[in-house]
């Protein structure tokens, strides 16, 4: 199983990531393919509410921004 878990603490040390970082060894002990992603780190912009994903886009976001990053991993994630 793909498992995709996004933290969005801004402490890179504090108990969410000693959590996640658990879980992560867990799952994977068990078999499983995990991605952690600080989302706090990440560059991303707030929707423009412009609905190009749903028009010209295609399902794609008009913003590049590091979102693009994490679309993949929510695409492959069970």
């Amino acid at each position: 199983m793909k498992i995709l878990v996004l933290n969005g603490s801004p402490r890179p040390r504090g108990n969410t990531a000693k959590m996640a970082a658990a879980f992560r060894e867990a799952a994977e002990e068990a078999g499983h393919e995990v991605n952690v992603v600080d989302v706090c780190r990440k560059n991303i912009s707030g929707c423009l509410a412009c609905e190009y994903c749903h028009g010209k886009g295609h399902g794609q976001c008009i913003q590049k921004d590091d979102m693009q990053e994490i679309y993949g991993y929510l695409q492959d994630a069970n």
